[in-house]
């Protein structure tokens, strides 16, 4: 990978640290010489008798104000107002260098749409959280927060912090911490023409395309291991517990006979995921119990349970999927593998023509070295995945569409 340094090569003008350090300089002008007649003197003579910071401390009730000074320092003010405009609307720009910009910046129906991974030594595209200055991140947030609800922000920047609490344990910063999370852009951000961006670390993958008002959010991974920060910086952050927690309920809420259907197997001894990274075409046949074989109650806990991996969209976004997804219901199914208890182990998947929910237990990578029998899954260490089946992840049907529309030929 280029290296930082060689990436900015061409440095550019820090402007932002330029406008706040003329706005400094205007402030401290204000208060050293505020404009009455003692300092006014004193621009035209030595210091001798200089109380500094007259204008904050001093018994100024019977000086005389002189009004060239004060012209001067109202006109300090309106400069300092307006550098912070220019400020602030430098903050709605081009928040990129060129370099990271060249960097970023992919075509629409660019491969790199697929070279997501979840391990943490993967070489990525785009720019980094590490490598981004404050208000950059700021900016990469809030096209995070433009696509997502404040719920899946969290979950996020929660996995992003455990990331780091990963990072305090092992001291592999090389590979670990908060920052270590990469943005790519695809195409122009448009209100009309196809684009998007992804969200590519370590346990943390968002693949997010728009056309128009239509968006599709996936592939999507979500995991962490560890789960909960038992100290550090971060400590007390937890993730995807309600995920587990609920799919625990769902095979508890199943009778004897639909368990049967459902549970594929008793015992879980390895990693069951089936749809991580580069298994964007895998075949999957449909196992389990179908939902059409539930009473209403349990319909509705299947749903539930499908929203808490869909409402990590917008709320309107998430809405929408979801009618889709109530839509194909009867085609839906669920599938279990593992134990039934609290605090065992287990994979579960949901899977319909319009939605493919993974939960996977998995066996310890990082911290494996922290248990006596490193082959055995824990609760600690989590995956999840969610895909659109029938070729629409990465919004490939409707880039497709768009395109046969407007008669452009598909890479």
């Amino acid at each position: 990978p280029i290296s930082e340094k060689a990436a900015g090569a061409k440095r550019s003008i820090d402007w932002p640290r330029v406008i706040l350090f003329g706005v400094g300089l205007n402030l401290m002008l204000v208060l050293l010489f505020p404009p009455m007649e003692n300092y006014y003197a004193v621009t035209r003579s030595a210091l001798p008798s200089f109380d500094g910071f007259y204008f904050l401390f001093g018994d100024h009730g019977a000086r005389a104000i002189v009004p060239q000074m004060l012209y001067i320092e109202v006109i300090f003010i309106l400069v300092n107002g307006a550098l912070l405009y220019l400020l602030l609307r430098k903050g709605g720009g081009v928040e990129l260098t060129p370099a990271q910009r060249a960097k970023t910046a992919k075509p629409v129906d660019d491969p790199e749409w697929r070279k997501w991974m979840n391990q943490s030594f993967y070489v990525r595209q785009g720019v980094s959280f590490h490598e981004m200055n404050d208000r950059q991140r700021e900016a990469a947030y809030n096209l995070m927060r433009a696509g997502l609800s404040a719920k899946g922000l969290q979950l996020t920047r929660d996995i992003m912090r455990l990331n780091e609490n990963l990072a305090e344990i092992t001291n592999h910063r090389e590979e670990h911490g908060e920052w270590r999370y990469h943005i790519t852009v695809m195409g122009e951000p448009s209100a009309t023409q196809p684009w998007g961006w992804q969200l590519d670390g370590h346990h943390a993958i968002i693949n997010y395309f728009v056309l128009g008002d239509q968006v599709v959010m996936t592939p999507t991974f979500a995991g962490s291991e560890p789960v909960f920060a038992a100290a550090g910086k971060y400590k007390g952050t937890t993730v995807l517990q309600d995920e587990q927690n609920r799919g625990l309920a769902m095979i508890n809420a199943l009778d004897p006979g639909q368990r049967g259907k459902a549970i594929l197997k008793v015992s879980k001894t390895g990693n069951e995921v089936l749809t991580e990274a580069w298994r964007d075409n895998v075949v999957l046949d449909y196992a389990g119990l179908n939902a059409k074989d539930m009473s209403t109650a349990q319909r509705q806990q299947l749903l539930d349970l499908v929203a808490l991996y869909v409402d990590n969209m917008a709320e309107g976004h998430a809405r929408v999927k979801m009618n889709d997804v109530r839509k194909h219901l009867d085609r839906t199914w669920f599938a279990w593998m593992g134990g039934t208890g609290a605090n065992e182990v287990f994979y579960y998947r949901i899977h319909s023509p319009v939605i493919l929910i993974e939960f996977d237990h998995q066996t310890p990578a990082t911290l494996r070295y922290l248990y006596a029998n490193p082959k055995q899954p824990r609760i600690d260490h989590i995956h999840t995945v969610v895909r659109t089946p029938n070729g629409n992840d990465y919004g490939k049907d409707l880039l497709r569409q768009h395109y046969q529309a407007a008669h452009v030929p598909a890479r």
